[in-house]
């Protein structure tokens, strides 16, 4: 069965990260808390090709990070880097709407290429 998101749920969670943002550093922290709040940890996905598992979210200079362990080491990623089913992680939705970003903004500038789907309009 085909899986989709619809445009109306990322317009939702965009919304809901960026409601009170005045310029990009506050929709990056919007979208951080965002994540945080509706992905739960731990959660598998794989960095260049080896699994790891993903226990939480920090902000970088210019993007979310993921916090990756794997054979006891920790790693920041950025969390855009993961490859996963976004479908099958619980709270994937705000991945996919933070991948998606704010079109007006260097967020969808850079991320629009890694956007999945298919998404109903």
């Amino acid at each position: 069965m085909k899986q989709v998101i619809s445009e109306k749920r990322i317009d939702q969670l965009s919304e809901e990260a960026t409601v009170d943002a005045y310029g990009e550093d506050e929709q990056l922290t919007g979208f951080h808390c965002l994540l945080e709040e509706h992905l739960h940890f731990p959660f598998v996905a794989k960095v260049i090709g080896e699994t790891v598992d993903v226990t939480g979210v920090d902000i970088g200079d210019r993007s979310v990070m993921a916090i990756c362990e794997r054979n006891g080491q920790t790693y920041q990623v950025d969390i855009l880097n993961l490859v996963c089913d976004w479908f099958s992680i619980h709270g994937g939705d705000a991945l996919i709407a933070f991948s998606l970003g704010q079109k007006e903004t260097w967020i969808y500038e850079r991320l629009i290429c890694r956007a999945v789907g298919p998404f109903e309009t």
